[in-house]
Protein backbone atom coordinates (compact mmCIF):
# COMPACT_ATOMS: atom_id res chain seq x y z
CA UNK A 1 0.00 0.00 0.00
CA UNK A 2 2.60 2.50 0.80
CA UNK A 3 4.68 1.72 -2.08
CA UNK A 4 1.48 2.47 -4.39
CA UNK A 5 0.55 5.43 -2.74
CA UNK A 6 4.10 6.73 -3.60
CA UNK A 7 3.88 5.82 -7.26
CA UNK A 8 0.59 7.51 -7.03
CA UNK A 9 1.80 10.85 -6.14
CA UNK A 10 4.70 10.88 -8.19
CA UNK A 11 2.71 10.34 -11.07
CA UNK A 12 -0.08 12.83 -10.48
CA UNK A 13 1.51 16.05 -11.13
CA UNK A 14 2.50 14.73 -15.10
CA UNK A 15 -0.98 13.26 -14.96
CA UNK A 16 -2.31 16.87 -14.39
CA UNK A 17 0.58 18.51 -17.06
CA UNK A 18 -0.74 16.30 -19.38
CA UNK A 19 -4.24 16.69 -19.23
CA UNK A 20 -3.15 20.86 -19.43
CA UNK A 21 -1.64 20.15 -22.20
CA UNK A 22 -4.19 17.92 -24.05
CA UNK A 23 -7.39 20.61 -23.23
CA UNK A 24 -5.62 24.06 -23.36
CA UNK A 25 -8.45 26.52 -22.15
CA UNK A 26 -9.80 28.39 -25.14
CA UNK A 27 -9.16 31.92 -26.02
CA UNK A 28 -11.79 34.17 -27.79
CA UNK A 29 -11.25 35.49 -30.61
CA UNK A 30 -12.35 38.23 -32.76
CA UNK A 31 -12.21 38.79 -36.99
CA UNK A 32 -13.67 41.52 -39.21
CA UNK A 33 -13.03 43.20 -42.15
CA UNK A 34 -12.72 47.64 -42.47
CA UNK A 35 -12.46 49.80 -44.94
CA UNK A 36 -10.60 53.24 -44.50
CA UNK A 37 -8.87 55.37 -47.14
CA UNK A 38 -6.39 52.55 -47.35
CA UNK A 39 -8.67 50.52 -48.41
CA UNK A 40 -10.01 46.57 -46.83
CA UNK A 41 -7.92 45.45 -44.20
CA UNK A 42 -9.05 42.10 -42.34
CA UNK A 43 -8.37 42.21 -38.02
CA UNK A 44 -7.92 39.38 -35.50
CA UNK A 45 -8.33 40.24 -32.20
CA UNK A 46 -7.27 37.31 -29.63
CA UNK A 47 -7.80 37.74 -25.60
CA UNK A 48 -4.84 35.96 -24.13
CA UNK A 49 -6.22 36.62 -20.75
CA UNK A 50 -9.36 37.16 -19.05
CA UNK A 51 -9.98 39.87 -17.31
CA UNK A 52 -11.97 39.15 -14.19
CA UNK A 53 -12.67 42.46 -12.14
CA UNK A 54 -15.69 44.66 -11.73
CA UNK A 55 -14.16 48.00 -12.52
CA UNK A 56 -11.88 47.60 -15.52
CA UNK A 57 -9.75 49.92 -17.24
CA UNK A 58 -7.01 48.24 -18.85
CA UNK A 59 -6.87 44.58 -20.57
CA UNK A 60 -5.31 45.53 -24.02
CA UNK A 61 -2.18 44.32 -23.24
CA UNK A 62 -3.52 41.00 -22.77
CA UNK A 63 -5.13 40.93 -26.97
CA UNK A 64 -2.81 39.45 -29.41
CA UNK A 65 -3.93 41.59 -32.99
CA UNK A 66 -3.26 41.40 -36.52
CA UNK A 67 -3.72 43.25 -39.29
CA UNK A 68 -3.82 41.81 -42.71
CA UNK A 69 -4.13 44.56 -46.03
CA UNK A 70 -6.19 43.08 -48.22
CA UNK A 71 -5.84 44.67 -52.42
CA UNK A 72 -7.45 42.77 -54.53
CA UNK A 73 -10.60 43.12 -52.87
CA UNK A 74 -12.97 45.91 -54.59
CA UNK A 75 -15.74 48.32 -53.87
CA UNK A 76 -17.96 48.58 -57.27
CA UNK A 77 -20.46 46.52 -56.30
CA UNK A 78 -21.52 47.76 -52.79
CA UNK A 79 -25.40 48.64 -53.44
CA UNK A 80 -26.76 48.56 -50.12
CA UNK A 81 -25.24 50.37 -46.75
CA UNK A 82 -25.82 49.49 -43.39
CA UNK A 83 -26.08 52.78 -41.20
CA UNK A 84 -25.82 52.26 -37.25
CA UNK A 85 -24.43 54.54 -34.26
CA UNK A 86 -24.43 55.03 -30.53
CA UNK A 87 -24.70 51.39 -29.57
CA UNK A 88 -23.45 50.91 -26.12
CA UNK A 89 -25.40 50.41 -22.82
CA UNK A 90 -25.46 54.00 -21.16
CA UNK A 91 -23.76 53.47 -17.52
CA UNK A 92 -22.87 57.06 -16.45
CA UNK A 93 -22.89 59.21 -12.90
CA UNK A 94 -22.25 62.74 -13.12
CA UNK A 95 -23.10 66.18 -11.64
CA UNK A 96 -26.20 66.50 -13.63
CA UNK A 97 -27.59 62.86 -12.14
CA UNK A 98 -26.77 59.50 -13.18
CA UNK A 99 -28.40 57.26 -16.41
CA UNK A 100 -28.37 53.61 -16.37
CA UNK A 101 -29.56 50.87 -18.98
CA UNK A 102 -30.26 47.46 -17.66
CA UNK A 103 -27.47 46.34 -20.50
CA UNK A 104 -29.07 42.57 -19.34
CA UNK A 105 -32.48 43.16 -20.69
CA UNK A 106 -32.81 42.97 -24.28
CA UNK A 107 -35.53 45.64 -24.80
CA UNK A 108 -33.90 48.52 -22.73
CA UNK A 109 -30.00 47.93 -24.18
CA UNK A 110 -31.10 46.60 -27.83
CA UNK A 111 -27.82 46.50 -29.68
CA UNK A 112 -27.42 42.41 -29.87
CA UNK A 113 -31.23 42.97 -31.37
CA UNK A 114 -29.78 45.89 -34.29
CA UNK A 115 -27.16 43.49 -35.21
CA UNK A 116 -29.03 40.34 -35.55
CA UNK A 117 -31.43 42.47 -37.98
CA UNK A 118 -28.46 44.40 -40.07
CA UNK A 119 -26.87 40.95 -40.37
CA UNK A 120 -30.26 39.81 -42.18
CA UNK A 121 -30.26 42.88 -44.62
CA UNK A 122 -27.18 41.27 -45.90
CA UNK A 123 -25.68 44.46 -46.81
CA UNK A 124 -22.47 45.65 -48.56
CA UNK A 125 -21.16 47.46 -46.13
CA UNK A 126 -21.65 48.74 -42.50
CA UNK A 127 -20.67 52.37 -41.24
CA UNK A 128 -20.80 52.88 -37.47
CA UNK A 129 -20.99 56.56 -37.13
CA UNK A 130 -19.22 56.28 -33.30
CA UNK A 131 -20.05 56.32 -29.55
CA UNK A 132 -19.13 52.34 -29.24
CA UNK A 133 -18.71 52.53 -25.36
CA UNK A 134 -21.39 53.78 -22.88
CA UNK A 135 -20.21 51.71 -19.80
CA UNK A 136 -18.60 54.42 -17.34
CA UNK A 137 -19.32 54.60 -14.20
CA UNK A 138 -21.17 52.06 -11.87
CA UNK A 139 -20.31 53.31 -7.70
CA UNK A 140 -20.52 50.52 -5.38
CA UNK A 141 -23.67 50.17 -3.80
CA UNK A 142 -25.35 51.57 -7.12
CA UNK A 143 -28.82 49.67 -8.31
CA UNK A 144 -26.25 49.35 -11.84
CA UNK A 145 -24.26 46.93 -10.33
CA UNK A 146 -27.32 44.70 -10.88
CA UNK A 147 -27.01 46.27 -15.32
CA UNK A 148 -23.91 44.66 -16.25
CA UNK A 149 -20.80 42.35 -15.02
CA UNK A 150 -18.10 45.13 -15.90
CA UNK A 151 -17.74 48.78 -16.11
CA UNK A 152 -14.40 51.44 -17.15
CA UNK A 153 -12.89 52.26 -20.08
CA UNK A 154 -11.07 48.64 -20.62
CA UNK A 155 -10.94 45.99 -22.63
CA UNK A 156 -13.35 43.81 -20.35
CA UNK A 157 -15.88 46.84 -20.95
CA UNK A 158 -15.36 47.45 -24.81
CA UNK A 159 -16.01 43.53 -25.13
CA UNK A 160 -19.17 43.60 -23.54
CA UNK A 161 -20.41 46.78 -24.98
CA UNK A 162 -19.27 46.28 -28.59
CA UNK A 163 -17.02 43.08 -30.06
CA UNK A 164 -19.23 40.18 -28.60
CA UNK A 165 -22.60 41.69 -29.48
CA UNK A 166 -20.98 42.99 -33.19
CA UNK A 167 -20.00 38.90 -33.70
CA UNK A 168 -22.80 38.68 -36.42
CA UNK A 169 -22.32 42.03 -37.92
CA UNK A 170 -18.26 41.22 -38.13
CA UNK A 171 -19.16 38.33 -40.09
CA UNK A 172 -21.70 39.48 -42.57
CA UNK A 173 -19.67 42.77 -43.99
CA UNK A 174 -16.89 45.15 -43.88
CA UNK A 175 -17.10 48.05 -41.31
CA UNK A 176 -16.32 51.97 -41.55
CA UNK A 177 -15.58 52.95 -38.33
CA UNK A 178 -16.20 56.81 -37.36
CA UNK A 179 -15.03 57.90 -34.12
CA UNK A 180 -17.22 59.26 -31.93
CA UNK A 181 -16.77 61.47 -28.78
CA UNK A 182 -17.25 58.78 -26.39
CA UNK A 183 -13.47 57.76 -27.99
CA UNK A 184 -11.99 61.58 -27.47
CA UNK A 185 -9.04 61.83 -25.48
CA UNK A 186 -11.13 61.48 -21.81
CA UNK A 187 -13.05 58.48 -22.30
CA UNK A 188 -12.57 55.24 -24.51
CA UNK A 189 -9.84 56.19 -26.69
CA UNK A 190 -7.87 52.78 -25.93
CA UNK A 191 -10.63 50.53 -27.21
CA UNK A 192 -11.11 52.47 -30.63
CA UNK A 193 -7.06 51.91 -31.49
CA UNK A 194 -8.36 48.92 -32.09
CA UNK A 195 -10.99 49.41 -34.62
CA UNK A 196 -8.78 52.65 -36.36
CA UNK A 197 -6.64 52.40 -39.87
CA UNK A 198 -5.04 55.13 -38.41
CA UNK A 199 -1.45 55.30 -36.96
CA UNK A 200 -1.54 57.00 -33.81
CA UNK A 201 2.13 57.90 -32.55
CA UNK A 202 1.43 59.40 -29.46
CA UNK A 203 -1.21 57.77 -26.36
CA UNK A 204 -4.18 60.25 -28.23
CA UNK A 205 -4.62 62.05 -31.06
CA UNK A 206 -6.87 65.06 -30.69
CA UNK A 207 -8.20 64.19 -34.05
CA UNK A 208 -7.80 61.69 -36.95
CA UNK A 209 -6.88 63.02 -40.02
CA UNK A 210 -9.80 63.12 -42.80
CA UNK A 211 -10.57 59.92 -44.76
CA UNK A 212 -11.14 59.90 -47.90
CA UNK A 213 -13.17 56.68 -49.16
CA UNK A 214 -14.00 55.26 -52.51
CA UNK A 215 -16.97 53.67 -52.82
CA UNK A 216 -17.42 52.55 -56.49
CA UNK A 217 -18.32 56.31 -57.75
CA UNK A 218 -19.22 57.31 -54.35
CA UNK A 219 -16.51 58.99 -51.84
CA UNK A 220 -17.11 59.21 -48.49
CA UNK A 221 -15.23 62.04 -46.51
CA UNK A 222 -14.71 60.91 -42.66
CA UNK A 223 -14.25 63.79 -40.60
CA UNK A 224 -13.38 62.96 -36.76
CA UNK A 225 -15.64 65.44 -34.75
CA UNK A 226 -14.61 63.85 -31.53
CA UNK A 227 -12.98 66.82 -29.91
CA UNK A 228 -15.10 69.42 -31.12
CA UNK A 229 -17.60 71.07 -28.64
CA UNK A 230 -21.29 71.34 -28.74
CA UNK A 231 -21.06 74.62 -27.08
CA UNK A 232 -19.44 77.92 -28.61
CA UNK A 233 -15.60 77.47 -29.50
CA UNK A 234 -12.41 79.92 -28.99
CA UNK A 235 -11.20 81.56 -31.69
CA UNK A 236 -8.40 79.55 -32.13
CA UNK A 237 -10.78 76.57 -32.73
CA UNK A 238 -13.36 78.16 -34.42
CA UNK A 239 -9.95 78.32 -37.41
CA UNK A 240 -9.17 75.28 -36.78
CA UNK A 241 -12.28 74.17 -37.77
CA UNK A 242 -13.11 75.95 -40.34
CA UNK A 243 -9.57 74.91 -41.85
CA UNK A 244 -10.85 71.63 -41.97
CA UNK A 245 -13.84 72.52 -44.35
CA UNK A 246 -11.61 74.20 -46.87
CA UNK A 247 -9.45 71.63 -46.70
CA UNK A 248 -12.04 68.84 -47.58
CA UNK A 249 -13.25 71.52 -50.12
CA UNK A 250 -9.58 71.98 -51.91
CA UNK A 251 -9.88 67.82 -51.95
CA UNK A 252 -12.81 67.49 -53.87
CA UNK A 253 -11.72 70.31 -56.04
CA UNK A 254 -9.23 67.52 -57.32
CA UNK A 255 -11.51 64.19 -57.95
CA UNK A 256 -13.63 63.97 -60.88
CA UNK A 257 -16.35 62.11 -58.53
CA UNK A 258 -19.71 63.53 -58.66
CA UNK A 259 -21.74 61.40 -55.60
CA UNK A 260 -20.36 62.87 -52.25
CA UNK A 261 -21.00 61.73 -48.37
CA UNK A 262 -19.92 63.53 -45.51
CA UNK A 263 -19.89 61.47 -42.64
CA UNK A 264 -18.90 62.19 -38.93
CA UNK A 265 -20.10 61.48 -35.60
CA UNK A 266 -21.60 64.72 -34.44
CA UNK A 267 -23.56 66.32 -36.97
CA UNK A 268 -23.25 69.53 -38.77
CA UNK A 269 -27.30 70.18 -38.79
CA UNK A 270 -29.23 68.29 -36.17
CA UNK A 271 -32.10 68.98 -33.79
CA UNK A 272 -32.02 68.68 -29.80
CA UNK A 273 -34.84 68.86 -27.51
CA UNK A 274 -33.65 70.72 -24.36
CA UNK A 275 -34.74 69.78 -20.51
CA UNK A 276 -38.07 72.60 -20.94
CA UNK A 277 -38.90 70.97 -24.61
CA UNK A 278 -37.94 73.59 -26.58
CA UNK A 279 -35.96 72.08 -29.71
CA UNK A 280 -32.60 73.88 -30.65
CA UNK A 281 -29.97 72.69 -32.82
CA UNK A 282 -26.25 71.70 -32.44
CA UNK A 283 -23.54 72.10 -33.66
CA UNK A 284 -23.49 75.35 -34.16
CA UNK A 285 -19.24 75.28 -34.22
CA UNK A 286 -19.85 72.77 -37.20
CA UNK A 287 -22.70 74.95 -38.74
CA UNK A 288 -20.27 78.70 -38.64
CA UNK A 289 -17.30 76.54 -40.24
CA UNK A 290 -19.32 74.99 -43.09
CA UNK A 291 -20.97 77.68 -43.88
CA UNK A 292 -17.87 79.39 -44.85
CA UNK A 293 -16.66 76.84 -47.23
CA UNK A 294 -18.28 76.46 -50.93
CA UNK A 295 -19.00 72.47 -50.24
CA UNK A 296 -23.12 73.06 -50.18
CA UNK A 297 -23.47 72.15 -53.20
CA UNK A 298 -20.51 69.27 -53.68
CA UNK A 299 -22.15 66.88 -50.78
CA UNK A 300 -25.42 65.13 -51.48
CA UNK A 301 -25.72 63.56 -47.84
CA UNK A 302 -24.03 64.57 -44.27
CA UNK A 303 -24.36 61.26 -42.35
CA UNK A 304 -24.12 61.18 -38.01
CA UNK A 305 -25.51 59.96 -35.03
CA UNK A 306 -24.52 62.23 -31.52
CA UNK A 307 -28.18 62.98 -30.89
CA UNK A 308 -29.78 59.57 -29.72
CA UNK A 309 -32.67 59.36 -32.32
CA UNK A 310 -33.62 59.36 -36.49
CA UNK A 311 -33.33 62.25 -38.42
CA UNK A 312 -33.30 63.82 -41.68
CA UNK A 313 -32.90 67.41 -41.95
CA UNK A 314 -32.88 70.13 -45.18
CA UNK A 315 -31.78 73.45 -44.25
CA UNK A 316 -30.81 76.46 -45.88
CA UNK A 317 -27.81 76.63 -46.94
CA UNK A 318 -26.44 72.94 -46.28
CA UNK A 319 -27.05 69.25 -48.03
CA UNK A 320 -29.38 66.85 -46.46
CA UNK A 321 -28.14 65.59 -42.83
CA UNK A 322 -29.29 62.15 -42.09
CA UNK A 323 -29.08 61.25 -38.22
CA UNK A 324 -28.83 57.43 -36.92
CA UNK A 325 -28.06 57.98 -33.39
CA UNK A 326 -30.65 54.93 -32.24
CA UNK A 327 -28.77 51.56 -32.44
CA UNK A 328 -28.59 50.92 -28.43
CA UNK A 329 -28.19 53.41 -26.23
CA UNK A 330 -30.37 55.49 -24.05
CA UNK A 331 -32.48 57.11 -26.55
CA UNK A 332 -33.18 61.13 -26.44
CA UNK A 333 -36.03 62.88 -25.82
CA UNK A 334 -37.82 63.25 -29.11
CA UNK A 335 -41.39 63.62 -28.29
CA UNK A 336 -41.42 67.27 -29.79
CA UNK A 337 -39.41 66.20 -32.59
CA UNK A 338 -42.65 64.58 -33.56
CA UNK A 339 -44.58 67.74 -34.17
CA UNK A 340 -43.25 68.14 -37.92
CA UNK A 341 -46.11 70.85 -38.77
CA UNK A 342 -44.24 73.12 -35.98
CA UNK A 343 -40.31 72.35 -37.38
CA UNK A 344 -40.80 72.92 -40.94
CA UNK A 345 -40.46 76.27 -42.71
CA UNK A 346 -39.23 77.95 -38.76
CA UNK A 347 -35.64 79.35 -38.10
CA UNK A 348 -34.57 77.22 -34.92
CA UNK A 349 -31.46 78.67 -33.65
CA UNK A 350 -29.59 79.63 -36.58
CA UNK A 351 -30.63 77.30 -39.15
CA UNK A 352 -33.69 77.73 -41.35
CA UNK A 353 -35.14 74.03 -41.96
CA UNK A 354 -36.37 73.51 -45.01
CA UNK A 355 -37.91 70.09 -44.27
CA UNK A 356 -37.84 67.37 -41.16
CA UNK A 357 -38.96 64.22 -40.40
CA UNK A 358 -37.66 61.87 -37.38
CA UNK A 359 -39.00 58.75 -36.48
CA UNK A 360 -38.33 58.22 -32.93
CA UNK A 361 -41.38 57.44 -31.84
CA UNK A 362 -40.40 55.80 -27.56
CA UNK A 363 -37.84 55.06 -25.63
CA UNK A 364 -37.47 51.82 -27.37
CA UNK A 365 -37.71 52.85 -31.09
CA UNK A 366 -34.02 51.16 -31.14
CA UNK A 367 -33.06 50.81 -35.25
CA UNK A 368 -30.56 51.10 -38.14
CA UNK A 369 -31.14 52.79 -41.60
CA UNK A 370 -29.72 51.68 -45.05
CA UNK A 371 -28.98 53.56 -47.95
CA UNK A 372 -29.55 51.05 -51.48
CA UNK A 373 -28.55 52.21 -54.61
CA UNK A 374 -31.18 52.40 -57.22
CA UNK A 375 -30.82 51.62 -60.99
CA UNK A 376 -30.10 54.75 -61.75
CA UNK A 377 -27.45 55.35 -59.48
CA UNK A 378 -29.12 57.81 -56.68
CA UNK A 379 -28.75 56.29 -52.79
CA UNK A 380 -32.36 55.72 -51.32
CA UNK A 381 -32.54 55.94 -47.07
CA UNK A 382 -34.22 54.10 -44.89
CA UNK A 383 -35.17 54.28 -41.46
CA UNK A 384 -36.18 50.75 -40.11
CA UNK A 385 -36.93 49.36 -36.18
CA UNK A 386 -36.01 46.17 -34.47
CA UNK A 387 -38.06 44.56 -36.43
CA UNK A 388 -36.80 44.79 -39.69
CA UNK A 389 -39.63 46.95 -40.80
CA UNK A 390 -39.62 50.13 -42.67
CA UNK A 391 -40.47 53.24 -40.86
CA UNK A 392 -39.47 55.83 -43.40
CA UNK A 393 -38.00 55.90 -46.64
CA UNK A 394 -36.93 59.24 -48.81
CA UNK A 395 -39.32 58.49 -51.25
CA UNK A 396 -42.23 58.69 -49.29
CA UNK A 397 -44.69 62.00 -49.03
CA UNK A 398 -43.55 63.28 -46.19
CA UNK A 399 -41.04 65.34 -47.60
CA UNK A 400 -42.11 66.88 -50.35
CA UNK A 401 -39.68 70.04 -50.69
CA UNK A 402 -36.84 66.77 -51.30
CA UNK A 403 -38.89 64.66 -53.19
CA UNK A 404 -39.74 68.07 -55.41
CA UNK A 405 -35.79 68.30 -55.39
CA UNK A 406 -35.07 65.09 -56.73
CA UNK A 407 -37.52 65.25 -59.31
CA UNK A 408 -36.05 67.95 -60.74
CA UNK A 409 -32.84 67.17 -60.91
CA UNK A 410 -33.72 64.14 -62.86
CA UNK A 411 -35.81 66.51 -65.57
CA UNK A 412 -32.49 68.57 -65.46
CA UNK A 413 -30.25 65.39 -66.49
CA UNK A 414 -33.28 64.54 -69.27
Amino acid sequence: MKITLKKNVLLLPLFVLACAHEAPTPKKEYHWTSLSEKGFTGNSLKVLKEEKGFQNDGGFENLETHKTPQPDKKTDGIQKIVLIGDTGCRLKESKWGDSYQNCKDSKEWSYASVVEKIAAEKPDLIIHVGDYHYRENCSEGKVCRNYTDTIGYGWRSWEADFFAPSEKGFATAPWIFIRGNHEDCKRAFAGYKLLTEQKWGQNCLAYEKTEYIQVGNLLLVNLDTASISDRAETPENEALWEQQFKDIEKKLAETSTKQVWLISHKPVTGLVVDDKGVVDTTNPNLQKAFLKSGLKSKIEFMIAGHIHNTQLLQAEGFPKQIVVGNSGSALDQSKELMAREKIVGKKIGALQVKDFFSDTKSEHSFGYATMTKSADGAWELAFKDLDGKTTFTSLQTALPAMKAEKKKSKTKKK
